[in-house]
């Protein structure tokens, strides 16, 4: 079984606004660790100093805003690099004397995500939205969706482009994450589906402690939307479950008769069924309206998988390991009936005198929608 020891070769670079610090920073550290998040929140770097001078408190300390990055070297399992961070905060106590400052991956000053704005757009996809509010943001834009939603019409209510956005990715089941560099969405689903990057086995692998937990007593069953077609006629409803999706029909019902009720557009429902889940599971209605069948479904699936998604989680601790990243699967075995694949929310790399570790927080992977 492999042991702290063998991994002991294991160097954290660190450059501070272009120029590398790191036998600086080395001849003082205590503890690095860099927190790297799957969405939403933003990736976190932490690096705690002795201080006993107070030099870096002083004229050695870092400038909130100032650029950062780390790359964590392993003798024998290769590399994670940070990206380019903004340090957020500074921070000293004693005794003794200790310094610490950390970083995040969201820009601080980028509008993104601090001013809100009132705008409109009109047949457009939420790949064109994103692209645009990227390009406005000084950002490069990154797409890795399969579908993309096309809307006749949403607006943006005195929203960030950043919150805006992750209020459209949800409702699409989608998911975006922005760094100081990059924005990204993405579809879970499909890194799900992906081949794990690494197999865990109890007994084996070197594996420092763990923990699991399942929970059934708030999973749902369905989900049910109302959704409005301009064209039609009457009030339906229509019912999917995981093996087979079904929309509701279009309708193209005759003009009324003279004489007969006036034909307003109504609600219509639209249910989406988790046939996995017992018939006593709960059903849940989902205060929004869609503008299409298409839309609804959409939406009624995406809030289902967002209800039951975290039934199954866990966490691992292991001996440090670059190859474990938000967003990568990995496989445990001998975990009994918690074993299977299972989906990184977030890893925490930490490098101390004790060593390197890797700690990550899991759930199971949703393989059925």
């Amino acid at each position: 079984m492999e042991t702290i020891a063998n991994v002991l070769k294991t160097v954290a670079k660190v450059f501070y606004e272009q120029t590398e610090i790191t036998q600086d920073v080395y001849a003082d550290l205590l503890q690095v660790s860099y927190t790297d998040k799957v969405e939403d929140e933003a990736d976190e770097m932490t690096v705690t100093l002795k201080d006993e001078t107070g030099k870096w408190a002083g004229s050695w300390s870092p400038e909130r805003g100032a650029s950062v990055r780390m790359v964590i070297a392993t003798e024998s399992r290769g590399a994670l690099e940070t990206g380019k961070m903004m340090i957020d905060s500074l921070r000293t106590s004693g005794s003794p004397r200790v310094f610490e400052f950390s970083a995040v991956s969201i820009p601080l000053d980028n509008t993104i995500r601090r001013t809100p704005k009132n705008r409109s757009f009109e047949t457009a996809t939420l790949q064109t939205i994103a692209s645009q509010i990227a390009s406005e943001s000084n950002l490069e834009f990154f797409w890795d969706c399969e579908d993309d939603p096309k809307y006749d019409r949403t607006e943006q209510k005195s929203e960030s482009d950043l919150a805006f956005l992750q209020r459209l990715c949800k409702d699409a089941g989608l998911s975006v994450k922005v760094s100081a560099e990059k924005l990204v969405i993405f579809d879970q689903k499909s890194y799900e589906n992906k081949t794990p990057v690494k197999t865990f086995i109890l007994g084996e692998s070197p594996i420092l402690s763990w923990s699991f937990q399942s929970q059934q007593s708030q999973r749902y069953r369905s989900c049910t939307i109302t959704w409005r077609n301009i064209k039609a006629k009457t009030r339906t409803s229509a019912v999917a479950n995981n093996n087979q999706s079904a929309t509701a029909d279009l309708y193209k019902g005759d003009n009324p008769k003279k004489g007969t009720q006036s034909t307003k557009t109504e609600d219509n429902e639209y249910t989406y069924v988790d046939e996995s889940v017992e018939e006593s599971g709960q059903c849940y209605i989902l205060k929004k309206r869609a503008t299409s069948s298409a839309e609804a479904e959409r939406m009624a699936k995406a809030k289902l998988r967002e209800l039951n998604l975290r039934q199954t989680t866990g966490s691992l601790s292991v001996i440090g390991d670059p190859l474990l990243c938000a967003g990568s699967v990995i496989k445990l075995l001998g975990f009994g009936a918690f074993d299977g694949n299972f989906i990184i929310e977030s890893a925490n790399h930490s490098i101390s005198n004790s060593g390197y570790t890797t700690s990550v927080d899991l759930r199971r992977v949703n393989e059925k929608y």
